[in-house]
């Protein structure tokens, strides 16, 4: 049995704050994520940290009115391009419930037990016209489950091989009528892979890379190097690469902010001290410095 790879957690930088600050309330959440090379819980969580909201529009609003009750979650987020979280927290907040079809009749219950085990779960939700949830949780309470699918037949693997590196692992689901688990299970036993869209790295990008990115930001560092800027943040990730740090502040610094925080813009005191508005503000906080009232 192998073991699951724990997750590293890594500090966020004043660049990535700076990026999600810009991005999240305009992007889906998957996008935002992917870009600052972060998992979604982590999004979501840094976001309401810093008090960031995806802004729902009324045509949104007029849709999710229309749609939730009638639609399962997921297909509901895929329609208005949001997360299930963010579509299941905005139907709570605006009272919206699922539509319910009612008690199973004895019909119901002995088509499900008939097709529960050997058909896929989308299969039986367009045959009984009930939800996700609704299905699944009577699946469990009969104890039903899904008979294990026999051994993949030559004719299966050869396409599989074929299509798998190509194709999204859903689309070769489809085609090959088997559920995204099973083809992934059975991709990674035979040792197949995704063909990557970008060109591999060569040792004179990496030296760019690693004298760039310490001082440059990854979306700097992206354009300069005509790359795309996930395909520089998991390079810089595999490198083991971080920033220089910047929030020691000298002596000096921390003198010359007591003396012009409270009557200089803070504009002006990005540019003096070559740091983001966030990290000064921050700091003068930690120092108790405030702004002169006028």
């Amino acid at each position: 049995m192998t073991k699951k790879k724990k997750r590293i957690w890594r500090k966020w930088s004043e660049d990535d704050l700076k990026l999600l600050e810009e991005i999240y309330p305009i992007k889906k959440t998957k996008e935002v994520a992917a870009q600052l090379g972060r998992s979604c819980s982590s999004v979501i969580n840094k976001a309401c940290e810093m008090g960031l909201r995806n802004k729902w529009s009324d045509n949104d609003l007029k849709l999710l009115k229309k749609l939730f009750p009638i639609k399962e979650t997921n297909e509901v987020a895929e329609i208005l391009k949001k997360t299930t979280d963010a579509v299941s927290y905005k139907a709570h907040v605006m009272g919206l419930k699922k539509m319910g079809k009612g008690k199973w009749s004895d019909e119901e219950l002995k088509l499900l037990k008939e097709i529960f085990p050997v058909k896929r779960t989308k299969e039986v939700l367009g045959i009984l016209g009930r939800t996700h949830s609704s299905v699944s949780y009577k699946a469990q309470m009969m104890g039903l489950k899904k008979v294990r699918r026999g051994k993949w037949s030559n004719e299966e693997i050869k396409l599989l091989k074929k299509l798998f590196p190509v194709k999204k692992t859903k689309e070769v689901a489809k085609i090959l009528g088997m559920t995204p688990t099973s083809v992934s299970s059975q991709a990674f036993e035979m040792g197949f892979k995704k063909v990557s869209t970008s060109p591999r790295w060569t040792n004179k990008e990496i030296v760019l890379l690693k004298k760039l990115y310490p001082t440059t930001t990854a979306k700097d560092v992206a354009a300069q190097m005509g790359r795309p800027l996930i395909s520089i943040i998991y390079k810089i990730q595999c490198l083991g690469l971080n920033k220089q740090r910047k929030d020691i502040w000298s002596k000096a610094n921390i003198t010359l902010l007591k003396k012009l925080y409270p009557s200089e813009n803070i504009d002006d005191l990005v540019k003096t001290f070559g740091r983001t508005k966030h990290s000064i503000q921050k700091r003068a906080s930690v120092l108790g410095i405030s702004k002169n009232r006028k």
